[in-house]
């Protein structure tokens, strides 16, 4: 994960828990898990499996932005 994609995930993970929203913040803390792990395999061996790998990260960084999306609602109440 990307400098900047790493402190925009902890600002919203931190923004979240500001507001209340604990389930959606647990959810996108596992999601920044997995795609860190699966970044330091990139790292490991980049052209061994650089498709495969980006074939995964994306589906969990799109899946943490529906999460925060979702968790909307219950914050602005």
């Amino acid at each position: 994960m990307s400098v900047s994609a790493a402190l925009g995930m902890r600002g919203m993970i931190a923004l979240l828990l500001l507001w209340g929203a604990s389930k959606s913040t647990f959810a996108i803390g596992g999601l920044v898990l997995v795609r860190s792990g699966v970044m330091w395999r990139l790292l490991a061996a980049p052209r061994a499996c650089a498709l495969f790998l980006s074939a995964i990260r994306v589906p969990f960084y799109v899946s943490g932005k529906m999460v925060s999306t979702f968790a909307l609602p219950s914050i602005l109440r």
